[in-house]
């Protein structure tokens, strides 16, 4: 893996002229803030964030060491709060800033996996330095990515009004994570609705919502596997994407030896963490299925085939949309199918 490598050398040596001997910086004890929009007890704060700090901060024997701060304490608009400084590492989930990295949503359409693990796994090449996506998305906002974290593909969740065939996706006001749900959702015929994930247990108890496209983690964390009715059995309407990222002026604070500690440690978690939600995803759905009054939805063949053909076209009109404000849509998308083959 390239990642740091130029970036890397530039770095120690600004450190150099500044600070005297990068030697002497390796001796000094380094303390980054790392945010997130997350509860602190939420899944990913739990098997990934927390982990990684843990995991650097023992081999680097406490050198580089970690302040947490979960629920946007420090503020919502994380990738700013990493270019300010106020922040120096943060989980960052594409899907709630398009406007600042739209391309990096490829992960999140529907149909191109099944697991989180060949995901993430596929996403991380075009995101290391130098990369594709990192060049058009992650260098003009000064982040380096260190790991990719595709979560499972979002199983169909409702309430109410039962969806037993495609034509019945019509009118159902549904919950969506981004822009790519957002048209799974509407060329299905529902009604996409985007709200924030603590305020879903609230939408769908008062009638805002119907349905939501969610992962099973996300249903037991916020209370919804009580509140939903039914699911369709083997239908992924598209999931979503974080990544693990540290500002370059942060970065500049690390020695070579502990950026590539880090640089090893987020990939062992990116993997760790993907197996967890993964085996994680097939607990909670047999969890969930054996709840009383929940029923499981089995589509006929004709429907899966309408599925198909209805959401197949998503991918390439969220291509042909990037193109047209002169982002590398098909490029992109192009990169990460080849990567999803090998």
């Amino acid at each position: 893996m390239k990642l740091f490598a130029a970036k890397s050398l530039a770095a120690a040596a600004g450190i150099a002229v500044v600070c005297g001997p990068v030697q002497a910086v390796a001796q000094d004890k380094v303390i980054l803030k790392f945010g997130h929009i997350l509860p602190a007890n939420h899944y990913i704060a739990e098997h990934n964030i927390k982990v990684l700090a843990q995991s650097v901060e023992e081999r680097t024997g406490g050198a580089v060491s970690f302040e947490i701060y979960p629920a946007s304490q420090l503020g919502k608009d994380v990738p700013a709060l990493l270019q300010s400084g106020v922040l120096d590492i943060a989980a960052i989930s594409v899907s709630q800033y398009p406007e600042k990295f739209p391309l990096s949503s490829v992960a999140e359409l529907p149909g191109q996996f099944s697991t989180a693990c060949v995901g993430s796994q596929a996403a991380m090449p075009l995101l290391e330095d130098g990369a594709l996506l990192d060049r058009v998305e992650f260098q003009p906002a000064g982040v380096q990515v260190l790991s990719a974290g595709a979560l499972p593909p979002y199983p169909f969740f409702g309430k109410g009004k039962r969806v037993n065939t495609v034509a019945d996706f019509a009118g159902i006001k549904t919950w969506v994570n981004g822009p790519a749900m957002e048209r799974t959702v509407a060329v299905l015929g529902g009604v996409p609705i985007k709200i924030a994930s603590p305020e879903l247990y609230e939408a769908a108890s008062r009638g805002t919502l119907d349905a939501m496209m969610f992962p099973y983690a996300g249903m037991f964390q916020y209370d919804l596997n009580n509140l939903v009715e039914f699911t369709i059995e083997d239908i992924y309407m598209g999931t979503g994407m974080f990544v693990i990222g540290i500002s370059d002026a942060s970065l500049g604070k690390l020695s070579e030896e502990q950026k590539q500690i880090l640089m090893d440690e987020a990939i062992k978690v990116q993997d760790s963490f993907c197996a967890w939600a993964d085996n994680n995803a097939d607990e909670l759905k047999a969890q969930l299925a054996a709840q009383d009054g929940f029923e499981v939805i089995r589509f006929s063949e004709a429907d899966h085939a309408a599925f198909r053909e209805k959401t197949g076209s998503v991918a390439d009109e969220w291509a042909a949309g990037m193109e047209a404000t002169g982002k590398p849509g098909r490029e992109v998308l192009e990169a990460y199918r080849a990567e999803l083959a090998r």
